[in-house]
């Protein structure tokens, strides 16, 4: 008996015959499509943030199976909740079920943590009453990294882009004696502390 290929539903035929002696008989078969992957979006976490259950959408009557690897591995009906305690990517997997039993394709869903930055100020003060050479220094940041720094001068607010130094300090200069407020950093969706 040749392959049945896919698509090939139906009754199928077979008759044995030995030394003029035959005897027939008859099977059904029914291919059953595998559906596809389920619908997914990726997501993006602060550090530290309250993380959500994942979630795909399957076809109607389909049920999900969750993995945490791309192939093998032991299928959870439950989706997982991403940890947000640590920085970087990982990549989960899920499959949908249709009710026959087919298992489609993995769709994988990337979950980035980002950092949330968290900052102590130094405030100098103009040496001179109308001196512009006061500065704010903000500390405890990644060292090369570019942040969007925010901050309030009186009833003005301004935003600007500042890389930390070395040291992961960044530092807003040339400030003239006034009231400063509202201080913090982001970067990307994630902002400091104020």
């Amino acid at each position: 008996i040749g392959n049945i290929s896919t698509g090939s539903s139906g009754t199928y035929y077979v008759t044995a015959t030995l030394n003029n002696c035959s005897a027939s008989n008859s099977t059904t078969v029914v291919i059953r499509s595998t559906p596809a992957a389920p619908v997914v979006n990726n997501i993006a976490y602060c550090q530290f943030a309250t993380a959500a259950p994942l979630t795909a959408t399957a076809t109607t009557g389909n049920s999900l199976n969750w993995y945490t690897v791309a192939t093998g591995g032991t299928p959870q009906a439950t989706a997982p909740t991403p940890s947000t305690t640590t920085t970087g990517t990982t990549s989960y997997y899920v499959s949908q079920i249709s009710s026959a039993g087919c298992e489609s394709p993995r769709a994988a869903i990337t979950v980035t943590v980002t950092i949330t930055p968290i900052i102590t100020a130094t405030l100098i003060n103009p040496v001179s009453c109308y001196g512009t050479d006061g500065s704010i220094i903000l500390k405890g940041l990644s060292a090369g990294t570019n942040y969007t720094v925010h901050y309030n001068n009186s009833a003005t607010n301004i935003t600007t882009n500042i890389i930390a130094d070395a040291s992961g300090n960044v530092v807003i200069a040339n400030l003239p004696a006034s009231t400063y407020s509202n201080i913090f950093v982001s970067l990307g969706s994630c902002s400091s502390n104020i």
